[in-house]
Order: C-alpha cells, then sequence, then structure tokens
C-alpha cells in the first residue's frame, strides 16, 4: 500500500473514531491515539509502510514475456545433448533438443515428447525428447518471478532454478521449483550451498496444495526439511501460478502466488547464477513414464521477471 494512501486512511479513521467518541459523551483514548499530528503510533505506522512501499518498487531489471515468434537467443541459450547421465540405469530419458522449445500466445512452452533420437557420435538411443535453456545472464540476488503452469503425468520432472556458472566449481542452486508429473498437487523447493563443489548440506520445502501424497520416494533424509499446505482449488498442473524466490545477502524465501512457504537463513549463496528452465524424464525423480502419462506435455511459462538484483559485471 502506498504510504500516502495509508495517511489518508489513518486520518479517516482517526476522523471516524472521534466523531462517533464525542457523540457518545466522552473522550477516546484510541482517538488521542491515532492521531496522525499527535501519535507516535501513527507515525511509526507510516514509517512502516514505506520501507515495504519501497521493497514493491525495486527496479525490474530482467523481464522476458515471450511475446515475440520464437525464442530470443541473445537472451536464452538452447541446449542440445543428451540428459544428465542417460543411458544409465538412474541417468534421464531424454535428449535435450531446440525443436523442443517453442513461443504461442506469449507463453514459452518446453515440451517432452516420444521421439527415438540418437546420437550419431555415441549411438546413444533414447526415447524421448525435452528442453532446457538457460539465460545468458547471471544475477546476484533479488526478486526471481516465474508464471508458471506444470505439467501432468509420470516421469516428467518439470524445473525452474538457479545456478552458478557450469565452467566453475558448482558454488550454489537455488530450485525455485521441482515438480513430479505423477503429483501435480505438490512441489520441492531447495538450496544446495555447494561450495567448491562440494554440498555439505541441503534446505528443503515440500509445498503441497492437496492432502501429501503416500511414497518413500519423497522422503529427503538428508535434507533440512519443511513441509507445508497451501489451499488451492485445483492442482498446479491446472493452472498459472507466480513461482517466487526472494533472494538476499541474509536470506532465502520461496512464495507461491505472494504467499511465503519457506525460509532459509543460513549458508546462503554469494555467487552469480544463470536462470535455467527445463523438463527431463527421469527414472530417479518421478518413475518411468507410463499409461497415465499422455504426451506431449508441457511446461509453460507466461513470464519470467528479476527485480531489486545486481547484473554482475562480466
Amino acid at each position: 500500500m502506498d504510504a500516502g494512501i495509508c495517511g489518508v486512511l489513518i486520518f479517516l479513521f482517526h476522523n471516524l473514531l472521534c466523531d462517533n467518541s464525542r457523540r457518545a459523551g466522552f473522550d477516546s483514548g484510541m482517538c488521542k491515539l491515532f492521531h496522525p499530528a499527535k501519535s507516535t503510533l501513527a507515525v511509526l505506522l507510516l514509517l512502516s509502510i514505506a520501507p515495504l512501499h519501497a521493497l514493491g518498487q525495486q527496479p525490474v531489471i530482467f523481464s522476458e514475456e515471450f511475446n515475440g515468434a520464437s525464442l530470443d537467443t541473445s537472451r536464452w541459450m538452447v541446449e542440445k545433448r543428451a540428459g544428465n547421465n542417460a543411458g544409465t540405469p538412474k541417468g534421464e530419458l531424454q535428449f535435450y533438443m531446440p525443436d523442443a522449445v517453442s513461443l504461442s500466445g506469449g507463453v514459452l512452452h518446453i515440451t517432452a515428447s516420444q521421439r527415438e533420437t540418437v546420437d550419431s557420435r555415441t549411438q546413444l538411443h533414447l526415447q524421448y525428447v525435452s528442453a532446457r535453456i538457460q539465460s545468458k545472464q547471471t544475477f546476484l540476488y533479488g526478486h526471481f518471478e516465474f508464471k508458471a503452469k506444470l505439467p501432468r503425468g509420470r516421469g516428467l520432472w518439470p524445473a525452474l532454478w538457479l545456478r552458478t556458472p557450469p565452467t566453475l566449481p558448482l558454488d550454489g542452486e537455488i530450485d525455485v521449483l521441482e515438480g513430479y508429473g505423477s503429483h501435480p498437487n505438490m512441489i520441492q523447493s531447495t538450496m544446495h550451498p555447494w561450495v567448491n563443489g562440494v554440498e555439505p548440506h541441503q534446505y528443503a520445502a515440500w509445498l503441497f496444495v492437496q492432502p501429501k501424497p503416500d511414497s518413500p520416494r519423497f522422503h529427503r533424509p538428508e535434507a533440512t526439511r519443511v513441509d507445508n499446505v497451501i489451499s488451492l482449488p485445483r492442482d498446479l498442473a491446472s493452472d498459472f501460478h507466480i513461482y517466487a524466490i526472494d533472494w538476499q545477502p541474509d536470506h532465502i524465501t520461496w512464495s507461491l502466488d505472494g504467499v511465503p512457504y519457506f525460509t532459509v537463513r543460513e549458508r546462503i549463496p554469494t555467487k552469480p547464477m544463470f536462470i535455467i528452465m527445463q523438463m527431463p524424464l527421469s527414472i530417479n525423480w518421478d518413475g518411468l513414464p507410463d499409461s497415465t502419462t499422455s504426451l506431449p506435455q508441457s511446461l509453460d511459462v507466461d513470464y519470467v521477471r528479476v527485480s531489486g538484483s545486481q547484473i554482475p559485471h562480466e
């Protein structure tokens, strides 16, 4: 709320309170308490609103609205490679391909589909294709928002996240969300405090919009874990929602549609990070695709916005 509007409301409340008190034949202490010129409480209320207003007005220094006919490759790198550990028992099941990225109606679509593909160099055969894109710009601290709709179907692993440059030892990773296609009523948010490629611990939150799925697959004993529930009329594959983090030097807070659900206050990453959006298929994460997995399925992103961030000099 604007500080000026707050002042007007305090003034109107003061007048209403005092008028009613006088009509009743007594002098209200609350009337004096909220006097806009004499009350310490009124002044404190105005001062408290000002920082919140300023925070909400942080300049947007990066905005991707996906309004063009194709992805802006001056801002985004589109990967073309096999998924991580593909061809191994716990590896990803897809090739990342540029043609799995498309734009329509101002929305980015990262689409997973069943299409047999062979790597001519390694002769690796994979049954699926999907996409992974990474920002060419890095960011240090700030407020990051993704308006997105998640996919539905076992085996799908949508992810919106930040990480330090891959050319260096991994030195910090922030998962805004990782989804489970088999359970589109939940997401996982994690902070990985990597230091020179070593991770001493994890901080993770599971957010449920319906009753929790009963599966040992979602148990993570190695992480400091927090479970939260937010009431929504439908699951996360039915509508667009705003997934956000506020990354500051002393904390990271995750929120869904403006409602905070997880905060970490220790081992906060201090290195610039890229933005990554992807949707692999993984046995290790959500199991093999099955009859419930109707492909193609897309991770849809309406926009990505970053405000109040530092842009490191390259």
